[in-house]
C-alpha cells in the first residue's frame, strides 16, 4: 500500500494528478555482485557490478477500470547501472567514457488494453523469445546463465534473455490461459529508417509462442521470423526453441533446445541445455546447469557449466554466489569479462545480494 501511495504521489507531481484514477506500483531490483574473471592466455580481473543474478531497474506499472470488463495497462521500466554514474561506462581506457552502459535505458514499456479477450499492447517489450530463453534455469540472466553464454553466432537472435530478447517498436497480444495453455503473437519493426533510405529499410520481426503451466510442469515453445526485406547481403533468420521445467519437490529440472537458421547462407546454429534448482533447507537453492552449442558455419562450438547457491534471507532478499566455466572452440563467448585466447577457456566467479521492491 505505501508503495501504491508513493507511486501515485510521483505521478500527481509529473502530470498534475492525471493518474490519480489508476492503480500504480513502484518496483524495482536493486542487484549489486563482487566478480573475478579469468581467461587462457589473459591476466585475471575483479570488479564490482550492477546486475549479477538480475539487471538493476526501477518501473511503474499500473492498471485503470474502464468498465464492462476493459482495462487500461502500462508499464514503464528502466534499467539502472547502481554501481556507477548514470551516462558514464567503465572502459579499458578509463572510468569516464561518456558512454551510457549497455543495461541502462528503457527495458519494458507499453501501453494497452485487457479484458476477456486477452491482452493488447505496443511500445519497447520484452517478446516471448525473452520469455523463451529466461525460463532456461533458475540463474537464466544473470552472469551464471551458462545457457546465454554459449549464445548462437552474431547478428539478429530474438530467443535470448537478454537485450536482444526485447523489440522495439513492438505489438504484442496475449491470449487468455486456456486451461493452463497461453498463445501470444509479437511484431516488431526491427528497423525503423527514414523513407529516402534506400536499403535496409523494412526489417521485422514475427514471434508466436505457445505456453502451458499446470501444477508442477511449465512447456514453452516459440518461433521467430526475421524478415530483411530491402536489405543488402543478408536475408531470412528463423528462430524456434522449446523448453519446458518440472517441480518435482526435490528438485525442479529444466531442460531446453532452440535452433537459428539464416537464409543468406544456409547455415543453420542450435543449442540445448539442462538445468536443476535443488532446494537445500528452508530458505537455500542450489542451481546447476549445463550447455552446449554447435555451429555450421565455422565450427565454433562451445560449451558451458554453472554451479550456484542462492539463500533467501527474506520474500525480497537474496544472497548469492556461483561458478561459471565457458570452453569456447574460438573466442566467443558473450558474457566473459575477459576475452580467452583461441580455443581457450573462461570462468567466474561471483557473490552478490539482490534486494526487489
Amino acid at each position: 500500500m505505501q508503495k501504491k501511495l508513493i507511486a501515485m504521489a510521483v505521478a500527481g507531481l509529473a502530470s498534475g494528478g492525471a493518474l490519480a484514477q489508476s492503480n500504480v506500483t513502484v518496483y524495482g531490483i536493486v542487484d549489486m555482485a563482487y566478480v573475478r574473471g579469468s581467461a587462457d592466455g589473459a591476466d585475471s580481473r575483479s570488479r564490482i557490478d550492477s546486475g549479477g543474478m538480475s539487471g538493476s531497474r526501477l518501473g511503474f506499472k499500473g492498471v485503470e477500470d474502464l468498465g464492462n470488463g476493459l482495462k487500461a495497462v502500462f508499464q514503464l521500466e528502466y534499467g539502472v547501472e547502481v554501481d556507477q554514474q548514470m551516462g558514464l561506462g567503465q572502459t579499458a581506457a578509463g572510468p569516464a567514457s561518456n558512454t551510457v552502459t549497455s543495461t541502462t535505458g528503457n527495458r519494458n514499456s507499453f501501453v494497452g488494453l485487457a479484458g476477456g479477450f486477452g491482452t493488447v499492447a505496443a511500445g519497447r517489450m520484452q517478446t516471448a523469445g525473452y520469455d523463451f530463453a529466461c525460463a532456461t534455469s533458475p540463474v537464466a540472466g544473470g552472469i551464471f546463465d551458462a545457457y546465454n553464454k554459449v549464445g548462437l553466432s552474431s547478428g539478429v537472435q530474438l530467443l535470448q534473455c537478454g537485450g536482444q530478447g526485447r523489440a522495439n517498436n513492438a505489438f504484442a497480444y496475449i491470449s487468455p490461459s486456456f486451461g493452463g495453455l497461453t498463445l501470444a503473437y509479437n511484431h516488431s519493426r526491427v528497423t525503423e529508417y527514414p523513407a529516402v533510405v534506400a536499403t535496409g529499410d523494412d526489417a521485422y520481426a514475427n514471434l508466436f509462442t505457445a505456453k502451458y503451466a499446470a501444477g508442477p510442469l511449465a512447456l514453452n515453445g516459440t518461433y521467430s521470423k526475421v524478415s530483411m526485406k530491402n536489405t543488402s547481403g543478408s536475408d531470412d533468420v528463423k528462430e524456434m526453441g522449446v523448453n519446458g521445467s518440472f517441480n518435482m519437490g526435490v528438485a525442479t529440472l529444466y531442460a531446453s533446445y532452440q535452433t537459428r537458421k539464416d537464409d543468406a547462407s544456409g547455415d543453420k546454429d542450435k543449442k540445448w541445455g539442462v538445468a536443476a534448482g535443488i532446494p537445500v533447507g528452508p530458505a537455500g537453492t542450489v542451481a546447476v546447469q549445463y550447455a552446449k552449442s554447435n555451429m555450421d558455419a565455422d565450427e565454433k562450438d562451445s560449451k558451458g557449466w554453472t554451479v550456484a547457491y542462492l539463500h533467501g534471507l527474506s520474500k525480497r532478499t537474496t544472497l548469492y554466489a556461483g561458478y561459471n566455466r565457458v570452453t569456447n572452440d574460438d573466442l566467443v563467448d558473450r558474457a566473459a569479462m575477459i576475452t580467452p585466447k583461441l580455443g581457450g577457456k573462461s570462468s567466474m566467479f561471483g557473490a552478490g545480494v539482490r534486494h526487489t521492491f
